[in-house]
């Protein structure tokens, strides 16, 4: 049997946003101390001795709690304002520049930046940090309305000892991605108003003898998927209410065309056509490969690691060996990852098993691991799953700037590990989608809503599919783990009152991000197939 090939995509990542001329830095005075107070500034720290004012700026005294200063000098603050925030720093500690947002009503929210940690009592060093606010037309206005100014602020963590000097900002507008999921419907000649909103994989990946399903909210951001009408053509698979479902055979091996039209009231509202690559069930047969499975609590739950361990072990497969030291203790042979719950791309970089702390430092040192956990080779196959805590907590105002930081983290860890294992096939796993808002809202309260996430998550996947989709790199691929999770049926329920006043029962999901082993399984039915059909491809 041949193998089949992947086809280069056409293209490669285009930028989140397109930048427009900035102005001209602002310097922020901070005049001298008078009796305890920085006229101009606002100060909050629990001892009177966390801070204290020098010229032009601050100094901090080891704090036991986490100290914040707060300009009071105003700068405008609208849609989609790039802001940079500059200052200088001499001493160690852990510092944040950001700024507070404020509307015509009062407060907004905090873009606090991202965690510098620095080393240098000698000398001083330049702090720059990019916030980059999103959109908040009408219903989408965070807080108390739309942006109207900023106030710059800092962030002094327990144990900083330095000087802070030299503030400025400079602000410029950016141009938003007008296909981001999140952009009005569009208005383009031959091109469907709601395209953008249909963020579909550009290869669904099927293996033979397991399910695989396309779950049609799972692609399609709509605030009520049952006003649509989700059309497949496809020569493989059943066309059901709420999903395309295919079971392949020996004889559906090979490459095929899947379309997906949505179709509303008012006609055509998306389109999009596929490929549909089914491996053979012995793909890989009598090789031996390594997996190194690196992720958040969708991992660390072990549901879907635990489901790739056991369909590597059915006849016919390759040998397995997964490598990671969770969880633990780990055993020769056993499932094996690097979940991490509450993790986010960030945090790999500055904890965890692939940082070195030699000599007080935070670096990553890969090779270290891999001597550590795979006798010093790297594996195989390396893959992440994570981004469900990079944005869960972002709406439209803030989710750019989520992206903007996620997108860095993201090409640091995934280059160190190119760098040590230089002929790896590197998986980028796509975000899983939620519960109903019912589990939501059992678990989050009131904090976030399935819409919103479901944003957040299609952007995101957006992002990383037009970042690494069309690859320079062949060698790293996007795993699309977010189409084959059944949201409705595959989250652990539970039975609850109707109201405290009534007899009745309903089940409801009792968890809002967390699949039940049922769509654990899927998870890794979906990793499976992608998995082999890259053994595929090889032979």
């Amino acid at each position: 049997m041949m193998p089949f090939k992947f086809g280069k995509l056409a293209g490669g990542f285009l930028a989140l946003a397109a930048l427009t001329a900035a102005g001209a830095p602002v310097k922020v005075p901070v005049p001298a101390e008078n009796n305890g107070k920085v006229p101009g500034w606002t100060i909050r720290a629990d001892g009177k001795t966390d801070v204290s004012g020098v010229a032009g700026g601050f100094r901090f005294h080891s704090p036991e709690k986490t100290v914040m200063v707060s300009a009071s000098e105003k700068f405008p603050v609208a849609d989609f304002t790039r802001v940079t925030i500059r200052a200088n720093f001499k001493g160690t500690g852990t510092i944040q520049l950001g700024f507070h947002v404020y509307g015509r009503k009062g407060y907004i929210c905090t873009f606090p930046g991202k965690k510098l940690k620095l080393d240098s009592p000698d000398q001083s060093v330049p702090l720059e940090s990019v916030q980059l606010p999103g959109g908040c037309s009408g219903e989408n206005a965070p807080g108390d309305g739309k942006p109207f100014f900023g106030l710059l602020c800092v962030y002094a963590h327990p144990g900083t000892k330095g000087e802070i000097t030299d503030f400025s900002y400079e602000t410029g507008k950016y141009i938003p991605d007008p296909e981001a999921p999140i952009a009005p419907p569009g208005k383009r000649p031959d091109v469907p108003p709601m395209q953008h909103r249909l963020v579909l994989p550009d290869t669904i990946y099927a293996v033979e003898g397991v399910e695989m399903n396309i779950y049609f909210d799972n692609v399609f951001l709509s605030v009520n998927p049952s006003a649509y009408v989700f059309d497949v053509d496809c020569p493989k698979g059943n066309n059901f209410g709420r999903k395309w479902s295919f079971t392949p055979a020996g004889n559906d091996v090979g490459v095929h065309s899947l379309t997906l039209r949505v179709i509303s009231d008012h006609g055509m509202a998306a389109c999009k056509t596929v490929r549909l690559m089914v491996a053979p069930a012995d793909a890989g047969k009598g090789r031996r490969i390594s997996l190194l499975m690196v992720g958040d609590s969708i991992t660390d739950v072990t549901a879907f690691p635990k489901r790739v361990h056991s369909l590597f072990h059915q006849p016919g497969n390759p040998e397995l060996t997964m490598v990671g030291t969770r969880p633990a203790p780990s055993r020769s042979g056993s499932m094996a990852h690097e979940g991490y719950a509450g993790w986010a791309w960030e945090t790999f970089l500055r904890s965890g098993p692939f940082v070195s702390g030699r000599n007080g430092g935070t670096e990553l040192d890969i090779p270290a691991y891999f001597a550590k956990c795979n006798n010093g080779a790297a594996p195989d196959f390396i893959t992440f799953q994570l981004g469900v805590n990079d944005v869960f907590g972002s709406d439209d105002f803030r989710i750019y700037n989520a992206l903007h930081h996620i997108e860095r983290s993201m090409e640091r860890l995934v280059d160190a590990f190119r760098k040590a294992a230089p002929n790896a096939v590197i998986g980028i796993g796509l975000p899983t989608p939620c519960a109903s808002q019912d589990g939501m809202g059992r678990v989050y309260c009131c904090g976030q809503t399935k819409f919103q996430y479901a944003k957040n998550r299609l952007m995101l996947s957006r992002m990383v599919m037009r970042k690494y989709g069309g690859s320079q790199d062949p060698k790293i691929r996007v795993i699309p783990m977010y189409h084959n999770l059944d949201c409705e049926y595959n989250f652990p329920m539970q039975e609850y009152p109707v109201n405290a006043g009534a007899a009745e029962k309903i089940s409801m999901p009792r968890d809002g991000l967390h699949p039940a082993p049922a769509g654990g399984n899927q998870l890794g039915d979906t990793f499976f197939a992608w998995l082999k059909c890259h053994l595929h491809e090889g032979e």
